[in-house]
């Protein structure tokens, strides 16, 4: 009964992702035998929030407020992620990271370390090689710096620092708190609110993995190929923003070579709302980086969502707040 509800579940957010309206009432098998006299005809609802709202309805003779599920229109499809499964726990790191793009894996990774082993450029030199990795560094990942490991084994090891490093140190909440605080800090995570939200489902994983007393064997973390849809749609944003700069660069260079006008009155002003280009940027500065970008989205792993959650953090602006 339950997996069928799950399947429910599922079905209706992926409609109401999609835009449909839908009110659905379920009666449990035993719901009116239970009772000598039923307050309520059915068990459990689920509503869209646009007909519970757009005409207000009252659903009391029916099923009990209590039992009422509301798909807001805001909502993030979310996944149950249980911790005692390391092969599914990794998976989902792995994936994630990838998602970060690799730029700032590295910065992520070299920060990392950094805490992790403080004095390692002394103890464990990157020079000496294999020989010198500390005891944590993965046996199957070269000791290199991160920007010169391969993508794999720099994914590899950053999931070897939240599953296995971490919640093995004795310090493991002190060094998690570090690690939260310098990675929010980041550049990176002031404008691109989607690796916010990764970098927080990363965090919560670590927080559960370091946490000796959390004692739930499943953990509720966003749906990364949701994530992944929103990071494809915001390069697709991104390309258009910047074709059509360049576009008001050639417009604006056309007019300026068929016209006696100052540049003045010719180039944007630095109230306008369009960023003038630079003439030394390519006709399409970002169309390589872009088709990489989106080539690295492909293929992701599945991860089915099984309830909802809200997305107040992707309007949050607080850094260190966000992955807490």
């Amino acid at each position: 009964m339950r997996i069928g509800m799950e399947e429910l579940r599922r079905a209706l957010a992926l409609l109401n992702g999609q835009g449909y309206e839908f009110m659905v009432f379920i009666k449990e098998k035993d719901h009116l035998i239970s009772e000598s006299i039923p307050k309520n005809l059915f068990s459990e609802s689920f509503i869209s929030s646009s007909i519970e709202k757009n005409p207000p309805l009252t659903f009391d003779p029916l099923v009990n407020r209590k039992r009422i599920t509301v798909y807001e229109e805001n909502i993030q499809p979310a996944i149950m992620l249980p911790l005692d499964q390391p092969l599914l726990i990794q998976n989902y790191l792995y994936t994630a990271f990838k998602l970060l793009r690799q730029v700032p894996c590295k910065a992520i990774a070299k920060l990392w370390i950094k805490i992790i082993e403080p004095r390692k450029k002394t103890g464990f030199p990157y020079i000496k090689g294999n020989a010198g990795r500390p005891e944590w560094w993965p046996k199957d990942v070269e000791h290199k710096e991160p920007d010169h490991l391969q993508k794999a084994d720099r994914l590899k090891l950053m999931c070897t620092i939240i599953m296995n490093v971490l919640p093995q140190s004795p310090f493991s909440l002190e060094i998690l708190d570090e690690l939260t605080r310098v990675t929010a800090a980041m550049t990176i995570f002031k404008k691109e609110t989607v690796k916010k939200v990764i970098m927080k489902n990363v965090f919560e994983i670590a927080k559960c993995l370091c946490n000796k007393d959390f004692k739930q064997k499943t953990i509720s973390l966003d749906d990364l190929n949701d994530l992944a849809q929103k990071q494809k749609k915001s390069y697709h944003s991104r390309r258009f923003d910047v074709n059509k700069m360049v576009k008001v660069e050639k417009d604006l260079l056309q007019q300026s070579s068929g016209s006696d006008s100052s540049p003045s009155m010719i180039l944007p002003s630095k109230e306008s709302d369009t960023e003038y280009f630079p003439r030394e940027y390519p006709k399409d500065p970002v169309s390589e980086d872009y088709s990489n970008s989106i080539s690295r989205l492909e293929n992701l792993v599945e991860f089915d969502p099984l309830f909802l959650t809200k997305l107040d953090e992707l309007t949050s602006s607080d850094d260190c707040k966000d992955f807490i």
